[in-house]
């Protein structure tokens, strides 16, 4: 019976053993290393789409304001037909 137990017992005990050898460990409070990517990475992908979406409005805004003001010179109102 007790051969039995301490057959259970032994991924319990190994577990313990890692969680103490962790806990032990020179570097506890360090960060954790995580995958994917870097900080780094992620900040630039930020910025291009940040750059990005202010590119294309700004460039949506100065169509928008240049036919408008082709409209304007033609003599066009802007609740006017063109045809």
């Amino acid at each position: 019976m007790q051969v039995e137990m301490k057959e259970q017992m032994k991924p319990f005990e190994k577990g313990l053993h890692e969680v103490y050898q962790g806990l032990n460990s020179p570097d506890f409070d360090a960060p954790p290393e995580l995958e994917g990517n870097s900080l780094v990475q992620v900040n630039w992908a930020v910025f291009l789409i940040i750059v990005v979406v202010a590119g294309g409005t700004a460039v949506g805004w100065f169509c928008d304001l240049a036919g408008s003001s082709v409209r304007l010179a033609r003599g066009f109102n802007c609740r006017q037909e063109c045809c």
